[in-house]
């Protein structure tokens, strides 16, 4: 969270802060990632609710793209229909960390 609160503080527009905010929706509150052939939560907004977690196995996966996440959109209001899913702990850490520090 520093590593974000010190992103925001280098951003210049309104559109950059909100991509970036998108980014962290889809990574950091509703993230997913593949370990030992099972996909696993890691996102707060998955762990933080029973019926997130009994759902979001029916979401369609795509693949960790900040890109894509940046841009997608989504409804707070329900269940996260679509999911960006890392292949690793590393790939978080390098794609979104990564993201996140530049």
């Amino acid at each position: 969270y520093e590593t974000v609160g010190a992103a925001v503080a280098r951003l210049e527009t309104e559109h950059a802060l909100k991509f970036l905010a998108d980014v962290f929706w889809f990574s950091m509150e509703f993230g997913v990632v593949r370990e030992h052939g099972e996909i696993r939560c890691y996102g707060a907004g998955l762990l933080s609710s029973y019926g997130e977690i009994d759902e979001f196995r029916h979401a369609e996966l795509r693949p960790l793209d900040v890109a894509a996440m940046g841009t997608a959109a989504y409804d707070i209001t329900h269940y996260q229909p679509i999911l960006y899913c890392a292949e690793s702990i590393g790939e978080i850490e390098d794609v979104i960390g990564g993201f996140f520090a530049d």
